[in-house]
């Protein structure tokens, strides 16, 4: 079973690399980009010791013991093993090793399913953990249940009116939210509660300008308190901002249109504001853009003064809760694109229902050419997409738009109302759960947030390891179990084909502790003479200075040892020369070849992933 498993995760890992390469050539997004994890580099160095370390030492410290009971199981030689810790870590998580004997498995007398087991067993321990930490995430509210609440939200911090909060003096940071208007909180069952309720995906309707009661438990009295909490407009003009001096602020970031934004045409980064909606800028006094912000109404226009230039118009909207929410005025498509010709545009990015909050992902695909909608003719000078879409269809919710390519093929793509959150309390979640008995107490009421995160990465590290480790390249575990089915295949096909050859003058180097040595073949025939290369004169005696080692009751020998009482040896660190017979096989080319082959392919493949990976998102994964 083991085998099977695992080598149904050899073919997924190549899928999984393979399609993954086709995105990044097609049609790169971040989520694609493959990471090294790196401590201090791409992951930070104190979430490594936090959270990483332990997951990935016990997944691999039990790879390894699969291989080694496998090899046990199969009546193998487990000539070592080992465990290293990770320094003050040693107490809680190690790794280890196992080094099979090696010239016994590569025999041809092995038997090949059992080669097949032992390279697959790692593997296979480790798809077992898959599942165990997929059960124990599937099952962690009842898991956890044992010594603490629900999970609630707490409130980290509550932004002040000059942060563009509106419950300064309403909400205090440190206590627990366990109810909205007499709903319980429980972010178990719904992980998104609290921005449901913001966006009016709940029995609660919510507007600006509306309040709402929090029931809130105060951890340090272990008592509960009703607060009355103000819901603002959370107001969005499409840029981020760092403070020059009290009068004046720096534009840092204009967001594009694919990230939500809905003045990227209007403003440029680096420039300096000084006024919004005719209003100075007065840091000293909280008259800040955040504050500001909050003065004005979603759906108009308002302008903003920037240093050295005349007054800029912007738009004021809601805040985006879609990428490309305000690409058109009066609906959203879910994608984005641009001008091929003036009568021509292009789909260039379709985003995902599910991931990205799309709403045509499988009814529009991207890269085709549209130049209809609606049987309306595009025409970039006179009759432009936008126009088209805001001003004559001006589509309503649900509504089925007919999109027609330049080779007259229809698609039709579904228009939605544009996904907004219009309101805001100025807070910072996060999850809470209050304990219940004294160990839970002892742990602290963050025990589970770690507990949680350990779980998903343990599931995290599980797959990856299983995928990658199944590559069929060198090293991996995965290139064992490709080289015994193209073995077998070879076999199958032309038959067994084994020869008497002769090697004279090997090479072996003597060394006083380590007495026995394994021949670079496992088919040896027959050793005609062992000499010293220093002086050919010497020569040393099968049965007299050494003998012949067998790993299997047949005609061929695998090595030799000086461990013979009475027999000479040769000097620590003297070099021998070794003529021997050995039986070789006349299809191991073709099956290097192969393999070889393989070989590239996957590792293309693979390093291709990291490389166009690191082309593309290299600022973000290296924070260059």
């Amino acid at each position: 079973m083991g085998i099977f498993v695992s080598f149904a995760f050899l073919i997924y890992g190549l899928w999984y690399f393979s399609s993954n390469l086709f995105s990044l050539i097609v049609s790169p997004r971040l989520e694609n980009a493959v990471i090294p994890l790196i401590p201090g580099v791409t992951i930070n160095f104190l979430d490594f010791i936090t959270y990483l370390i332990l997951p990935v030492l016990f997944v691999l410290t039990f790879h390894e013991l699969g291989h080694g009971v496998a090899a046990t199981a199969e009546k193998l030689e487990v000539k070592s093993t080992g465990v290293f810790a990770a320094g003050a870590f040693f107490l809680v998580g190690f790794g280890a090793f196992v080094e099979p004997n090696e010239q016994k498995y590569r025999s041809r007398h092995f038997p090949r399913l059992a080669k097949m087991r032992i390279a697959s067993a790692g593997p296979f321990v480790n798809i077992i953990e898959i599942g165990i930490a997929f059960l124990l995430i599937l099952n962690f509210p009842g898991l956890i249940s044992l010594g603490y609440s629900p999970r609630y939200f707490s409130i980290q911090h509550v932004s002040t009116t000059a942060e563009g909060g509106f419950n300064e003096n309403n909400l205090v940071a440190g206590e627990v939210c366990v109810a909205i208007n007499d709903t319980a909180v429980n972010l178990d069952l719904n992980p998104t509660q609290l921005n449901d309720i913001l966006t009016n995906k709940t029995e609660l309707r919510c507007e600006p300008n509306d309040t709402l009661i929090f029931h809130l438990y105060q951890p340090t009295t272990k008592t509960y308190v009703n607060r009355t909490v103000v819901l603002g407009p959370r107001n969005f003009l499409g840029f981020a901002n760092e403070k020059v001096n009290n009068s004046a602020v720096r534009i840092s970031t204009v967001y594009a249109l694919e990230q939500g934004g809905n003045n990227d045409d209007k403003l440029e980064e680096n420039w300096i504001v000084t006024q919004l909606n005719e209003i100075n800028l007065d840091y000293a006094n909280n008259i800040t853009i955040e504050y500001l912000t909050t003065q004005l109404q979603a759906g108009t226009k308002v302008n903003i003064t920037i240093e050295g230039k005349s007054k800029v118009e912007i738009n004021v909207n809601y805040a985006p809760n879609a990428p490309g929410a305000f690409l058109f005025n009066s609906t959203y498509l879910g994608f984005t694109y641009n001008y091929t010709s003036d009568t021509t545009v292009k789909i260039t990015r379709v985003y995902r229902n599910i991931s990205e909050s799309g709403v045509n992902e499988g009814n529009i695909p991207e890269n085709i050419l549209i130049t209809k909608v609606n049987g309306y003719q595009i025409n970039r000078q006179t009759n432009p997409l936008a126009t088209i879409i805001d001003t004559i269809i001006r589509p309503a919710p649900t509504s089925i738009l007919t999109f027609t390519t330049s080779d007259e093929r229809n698609y039709y793509v579904i228009a939605k109302e544009i996904p907004v959150i219009s309101i805001y309390i100025g807070l910072v979640p996060a999850d809470y759960w209050i304990p219940k008995n004294f160990f839970s107490e002892l742990l602290g009421p963050t025990f589970p947030t770690w507990l949680e995160k350990e779980f998903n990465i343990f599931l995290m590290i599980a797959f990856f390891v299983v995928i990658l480790n199944m590559i069929p390249a060198p090293i991996f575990d995965g290139n064992r179990v490709v080289k015994e089915i193209i073995d077998w295949g070879v076999e199958k096909r032309r038959g067994q084909r084994y020869q008497r050859r002769k090697r004279e003058g090997v090479r072996m180097q003597f060394h006083e502790k380590d007495l026995e040595y394994n021949f670079p073949e496992t088919e040896v025939l027959a050793v005609e003479r062992v000499a010293s290369e220093s002086d050919p004169k010497i020569i040393f005696e099968n049965g007299k200075d050494f003998k012949l080692l067998q790993s299997w009751q047949s005609d061929t020998y695998d090595g030799m040892s000086f461990d013979v009482p009475g027999g000479k040896k040769p000097v620590d660190q003297e070099n021998l020369l070794v003529d021997y017979v050995h039986s070789h096989d006349e299809n191991q080319r073709l099956k290097k070849n192969i393999l070889r082959v393989i070989w590239i392919v996957a590792l293309v493949i693979v390093i291709a992933n990291f490389v166009l990976s690191f082309v593309n998102y290299g600022d973000l994964i290296f924070g260059s």
